[in-house]
């Protein structure tokens, strides 16, 4: 083994000492992907490639953008319940999408993203501080997760985070999600991660231990808890509600 590899390695999210977990060929190189030993987080120590893998903000191999934010949009739906003039932001949205569908059923959503313009007809970046913040299929982007989280948190009091855990199986080359082709997946949690996250920025951690989590200030009712745990509920719900009520916000 590389004696570059070998030695520790500081994990990002906590500071604990790191493992080399498993090495995966990105652009032509060979890269090592470390986890935490006490957090379990997944992550680069180096991204030199991120220009490179950026050069479309979106992937062409990321061909279920639609279809992802129209079940995201059914889950938001059920979590926000009414409607009620609150302001929500999607960071990392892209070309806007999630945050135009969820206008057209009446929220008031903003979007925003550091490494893309949206596209889609939305208001001007509104100053109004958001009770909500989603951030869907950004976190595995992030290099400096705790950076970005600490910041995104201090201006909302709740954050919908959509992500995949990392099996409990363990670290697999083969695991669909690492996307290495892409170059831009740099950042895996299990569900021991987020809630090291949650503590280090004082707030709670609700997951279905999937692909769906929240990290809250205040206490979810157990309406909230019930469309984090059952995704295809929370589905249904949002059909049935769109047929009875309809808004937009333009």
């Amino acid at each position: 083994m590389d004696s570059s590899i070998s030695r520790a390695v500081t994990c990002c999210v906590c500071s604990s000492r790191s493992r080399l977990a498993i090495q995966l060929e990105i652009f032509g190189e060979i890269r090592p992907l470390f986890q935490c030993t006490s957090c379990e987080a997944a992550f680069y120590e180096e991204v030199p490639w991120l220009t490179e893998a950026y050069s479309s903000a979106i992937s062409s191999l990321d061909t279920g953008i639609v279809e992802r934010a129209i079940d995201i949009s059914n889950v938001l739906t059920a979590f926000l319940g009414k409607a009620d003039g609150a302001s929500y932001e999607d960071f990392g949205g892209g070309i806007g999408l999630l945050a135009r569908v969820m206008r057209d059923r009446g929220f008031d959503f903003s979007s925003s993203d550091p490494m893309a313009e949206y596209q889609l007809p939305l208001p001007a970046q509104t100053t109004a501080t958001p009770s909500l913040t989603t951030m869907i299929e950004v976190l595995e982007h992030l290099a400096d997760p705790m950076v970005v989280l600490a910041e995104v948190m201090s201006r909302c009091d709740t954050i919908f985070i959509s992500t995949h855990l990392i099996p409990k199986s363990g670290l697999d080359p083969k695991w669909e999600y690492l996307q290495p082709e892409t170059g831009q997946h740099i950042f895996f949690c299990t569900s021991k991660t987020l809630e090291v996250i949650a503590d280090q920025l004082g707030v709670f951690a609700t997951s279905n231990g999937k692909n769906l989590h929240v990290l809250h200030r205040q206490p979810l009712s157990w309406r909230n808890r019930a469309t984090i745990a059952w995704q295809q509920g929370a589905w249904i719900y949002a059909h049935l509600a769109q047929m009875f009520s309809r808004g937009r916000a333009i």
